[in-house]
């Protein structure tokens, strides 16, 4: 089989019927106008993962394609290329070599790290790099006026006061399609960034206009990471630019972040990030990377994995830093550092963070422009934020595509390769989408068979798994389970066995069960993982009334005493038929 090159056509020999062409825009171009576009408004409620599932499929169906520029850009001997795909693999051998493959290389529905995301979303910034001068023009373009969508629609959400449905304000903080307000934040920032930089007075009414959205994008978000990243970006705007359009342009968006804080105080719920920036607090990321670094020290080499955060530290909790950060697992699982430099050195190890440090450095001192800029709020947030799959992906894209000049190249494969690549993404991409639209509709049908037909397309997911026990407890409306229920609870801890909430819940319907000797197995294996945790005190608690081990309940309720637990104080009648049980996260 010969070897032909996919090249850009011959412009001055090919007519310029397609809409790319007629712009003088190749079909890489094209791609990634579409990307960034589709990364910014995917929304789709209905489905059971929302956001996530969309964003996660449109990653699958682009990174072969994009892998395959990553590897011909390494046979050219394209040093960031070799040093970013050298990073990649690393990434990988952690994973599989991690203790919990399962959970390192392919996380769990709705989360935002593993192997597979990083990898990925590293393949947008091959693609990025394919862009023509004029792409990367017409990318500002897109993500500017795209992120202002995104502003008008967080913006129309505080107007209305939406307090129900799809698009709810979040305690008073919009998200538009990005579902978490920080996200929402971040995206904000960055974008306003980009519409600073680019703005020019020539056509200053129309390009007033993003900025005006943005910076009150960035106020109604309440995000003061974002707020503050915004901030510093356009000051370093300033000084590395020094000139009036540039003053002219970051003062439009200062004012714009002020009356964004007007706005909110006039219509909104006060949540504004300016006035958030009063309410201080860390939120317990002091201590969690002091033990992020103490986990480092036990695996300085090769890490944890990617997604592994939680289990690298949950171990050192102390019971002052669950009680005050760490007590719901819904609302602080702690799943992320919130800082990108200790999340990389847990997940890598200095190896890994050496070799990402390499990559950034050699490709670093290439960027410019309004996208380069684009990406200061964006790792401004991930020093106090989680890298998540809302802005991870559309910074690799920026990144890649941030480098002026001509840098395309002709992917050498064999005849059809090409399009093999492509379905392969199009079918990993569809089948996640497909399971999501099975398990949504298993779960609003209740029905059980259907859901652990949706649960095999996910590969042993814990998070999935735990889903069909649900449907088989609601299916049964029983308060003693059946079999298949336990079954399934039993199954999502061997999917993720070093999370102690699994092992917590599979305590709580195996005392239901009478099976009590079983349950005594569960809640000493959650101890084991994080001794200090409110859900496993409170199994045992339970436990302890239904043994009626004396002992046994003075220590679980003085346990939850010491967390700042309510349940220190009931009595045994209660802890068995609690009247507002506390709300378990998963």
């Amino acid at each position: 089989m010969s070897e032909v090159a996919v090249a850009e056509p011959d412009r001055e020999k090919v007519a310029p019927t397609s809409f790319a062409a007629r712009h003088g825009l190749s079909s890489w171009d094209l791609t990634a106008l579409v990307i960034c576009l589709l990364l910014l408004v995917l929304f789709a409620p209905p489905l059971m993962f929302g956001g996530w599932t969309l964003r996660a499929a449109l990653l699958l169906m682009a990174a072969p394609i994009g892998l395959a520029l990553l590897v011909a850009r390494c046979r050219r001997r394209d040093l960031a290329a070799g040093l970013l795909a050298a990073s990649l693999v690393w990434t990988v051998i952690v994973a599989l070599s991690s203790g919990s493959m399962r959970s390192a290389v392919l996380g769990s529905a709705g989360r935002d790290l593993s192997a597979w995301t990083i990898v990925a979303s590293s393949a947008l910034w091959a693609v990025g790099r394919q862009l023509s001068d004029r792409g990367r023009i017409a990318l500002v373009e897109v993500y500017v006026w795209g992120a202002s969508v995104v502003g008008l629609v967080g913006a129309v959400q505080v107007l209305a006061d939406v307090r129900t449905g799809p698009l709810a304000l979040d305690s008073g903080r919009p998200s538009a399609f990005l579902t978490n307000p920080v996200y929402f934040g971040a995206v904000c920032a960055s974008a306003l960034i980009a519409a600073t930089v680019r703005w020019s007075p020539r056509s200053w009414r129309v390009q007033t206009v993003p900025v005006v959205v943005l910076g009150v994008g960035v106020s109604l978000s309440g995000s003061r990471v974002a707020l503050a990243a915004a901030g510093v970006a356009l000051v370093g705007v300033l000084l590395v630019h020094r000139s009036r359009d540039r003053l002219a342009a970051s003062v439009l968006g200062l004012g714009s972040i002020a009356a964004g804080v007007l706005l909110d105080r006039a219509v909104g719920a006060g949540r504004n990030a300016a006035d958030r920036l009063a309410e201080g607090a860390g939120g317990g990321r002091l201590t969690a990377w002091g033990y992020g670094l103490e986990a480092l020290g036990d695996r300085p080499i090769r890490g944890y994995g990617f997604g592994m955060f939680r289990p690298a530290v949950q171990h050192r909790f102390s019971v002052d830093f669950v009680r005050e950060h760490a007590a719901n697992e819904a609302s602080s699982p702690w799943f992320d550092a919130h800082n990108v430099v200790i999340g990389v050195l847990v997940a890598v190890g200095l190896v890994g963070a050496v070799l990402f440090l390499a990559w950034v450095s050699a490709w670093l001192p290439r960027v410019s422009g309004p996208l380069a800029w684009a990406l200061v709020p964006i790792v401004l947030h991930w020093m106090l934020q989680p890298v998540s799959v809302y802005t991870l992906p559309l910074a690799m894209l920026m990144f890649g595509a941030a480098a002026p000049g001509d840098d395309r190249i002709d992917l050498h494969l064999r005849r059809g390769a090409v399009g093999v690549l492509t379905a392969v993404g199009v079918v990993l991409g569809l089948t996640l989408f497909t399971a999501d639209v099975l398990l949504k509709l298993a779960a609003d049908d209740r029905n059980s068979d259907r859901a652990e037909v949706a649960a095999l397309l996910y590969l042993r997911d814990p998070i999935v798994d735990d889903l069909v026990a649900q449907i088989h407890a609601r299916d049964a409306r029983l308060a003693t389970p059946r079999t298949d229920e336990l079954e399934w609870r039993q199954r999502v801890t061997e999917d993720e066995p070093d999370r102690p909430f699994w092992w917590s819940l599979l305590a709580r319907r195996q005392i239901d069960a009478g099976q009590l000797d079983e349950a005594a197995v569960s809640i000493e294996r959650a101890l084991e993982l994080q001794p200090n945790n409110v859900q496993t005190s409170r199994a045992d608690a339970v436990l302890a009334v239904r043994l009626g081990d004396e002992d046994r309940l003075t220590a679980a309720l003085e346990q939850l005493c010491a967390l700042g637990q309510p349940e220190c104080e009931l009595t045994a009648d209660e802890l068995l038929n609690p009247s507002d049980e506390p709300p378990e996260g998963s």
